[in-house]
């Protein structure tokens, strides 16, 4: 779909990002970095903090990689 409103619009004014997941990956190390130390999920009395799930998910890329996973692979 062609935007040709952003042409009108000031380049301050228009959309840092029209990709979803690069808005989600933004939202995410904001939040990793913002509430390091407060609890992100809580179960059954187990909590893991923010700091810990940004370890934990930066872990996860090369052990995908060192399994040979393609880009688009589902990992349960």
């Amino acid at each position: 779909m062609e935007r040709i409103w952003l042409s009108n619009i000031r380049p301050a004014c228009r959309p840092i990002s029209t990709s979803p997941v690069r808005l989600a990956r933004r939202l995410l190390e904001e939040s990793f970095a913002k509430f390091a130390d407060r609890k992100a999920f809580i179960c059954m009395d187990k909590s893991i903090s923010y700091r810990d799930l940004d370890e934990m998910s930066a872990a996860l890329g090369p052990i995908c990689k060192a399994r040979a996973l393609k880009k688009g692979a589902r990992v349960a």
